[in-house]
């Protein structure tokens, strides 16, 4: 039985063209980071996600999650959300661990301490590659309104691979343009940090066994170069799909 799940912002009433764009049949790696600006040992991990990061997989998906709990030392990270502290400590629990650090780095919902530019990272990303997903991820943008819509749908969710049965939830990512932040206090006090891949907004889990659309009204875009959309099974927490496509700027066209 094929489940669709649509997450869309309010729907216009023109009939503009509609940018499209659709995952592959295998899956997507997505790297996760969870980072702080208050963190004296992450600079480096940003640094190889901002620059290095395309060695290990020039398609792979990254996102910098920057997390609360470094702010007690004298600097807050304006872009440190406690939502994103909870999908840590929830990616965390998954591994059958209580244990949050950062830099934390997950591949597909794994923990990856093996990151890096080392030929045995890249040879792990290559082997989510050759996986199949159960999965497929639609994102589609409204030419003319800038809205869009982030669809998935399920085959049957069925034996894939070694997996048995997974189920699966959606979640919805922005990404705000590359910036830098010069710190004045804690653990980074007087350097000038360079970010990319910045999480912004973070909208779910939206189930798939949802029977209507969901309105992400809480969704807004600005400074975002990016829309991503997730599939997650609960249970394992592995990633079964991930799509990312950049933001439509209102009035903009979607094509070369």
């Amino acid at each position: 039985m094929t489940g669709v799940l649509l997450v869309s912002t309010s729907v216009g009433q023109t009939q503009a063209a509609v940018c499209t764009t659709q995952s592959a049949i295998k899956r997507q790696p997505l790297v996760e980071l969870y980072t702080s600006e208050g963190c004296s040992s992450c600079p480096p991990a940003e640094a190889w996600l901002s620059n290095s990061f395309g060695a290990t997989d020039p398609n792979a998906i990254a996102l910098a999650f920057h997390v609360v709990y470094w702010d007690y030392l004298g600097w807050k990270d304006q872009a440190a959300k406690p939502e994103f502290t909870q999908r840590q400590r929830w990616l965390s629990a998954k591994q059958g661990s209580s244990t949050i650090y950062t830099p934390g780095l997950y591949l597909s919902g794994s923990e990856w301490r093996e990151w890096g530019d080392s030929p045995n990272a890249k040879k792990q990303v290559s082997q989510l590659r050759q996986l199949d997903s159960p999965v497929i991820l639609r994102i589609e943008q409204d030419e003319s309104t800038g809205q869009f819509t982030v669809a998935m749908r399920t085959s049957d969710l069925s034996i894939t691979n070694t997996e048995s049965k997974p189920s699966a939830q959606l979640f919805v990512a922005t990404t705000r343009v590359p910036y830098s932040t010069k710190v004045t206090s804690g653990e980074n006090r007087g350097e000038t940090l360079k970010h990319s891949h910045v999480v912004r907004q973070w909208l779910g889990p939206f189930e798939r066994t949802s029977s209507t659309a969901a309105n992400a009204s809480g969704l807004t875009t600005g400074d975002d170069i990016a829309i991503i959309a997730i599939a997650q099974d609960p249970k394992t927490g592995k990633i079964l799909q991930a799509l990312k496509t950049k933001v439509i700027a209102k009035g903009a066209s979607c094509g070369p």
